[in-house]
């Protein structure tokens, strides 16, 4: 069986008064559908994600949704949950470095020659 070709493209955002919304197109054999996944104001003051980020975990969001209903979603349009935005932060939270750090000692087996 031949596999499905599906190419998805951001388009673009727009800015409304409580959200942020990312535009996608998806093309495939079968014709073209838009998408659009909002992600609230309040996530981006909350540093849940950065605006740099956003695209791509939006873009993430419809390639797991396709992957699901076998590249026909129900659904056209999607609002990122709490819950969505709290993976991604764990997924992507720094991980913690150690207290002390542990240096080498370089032991030099040169002596040292003074001048007299």
């Amino acid at each position: 069986m031949k596999a499905k070709v599906v190419n998805v493209q951001y388009v673009g955002f727009e800015v409304s008064a409580r959200a942020r919304l990312y535009k996608f197109v998806v093309n495939q054999e079968n014709g073209t559908r838009e998408f659009t996944l909002s992600i609230f104001n309040e996530a981006f003051s909350r540093r849940q994600i950065s605006f740099q980020d956003a695209p791509d975990f939006c873009s993430a969001k419809i390639h797991r949704e396709l992957a699901a209903f076998e590249n026909n979603p129900p659904a056209s349009q999607y609002k990122i949950s709490e819950m969505e935005l709290e993976e991604y932060q764990r997924a992507h939270a720094p991980r913690p470095s150690s207290r002390f750090h542990r240096h080498s000692i370089a032991k030099t087996t040169a002596t040292e020659h003074v001048e007299r």
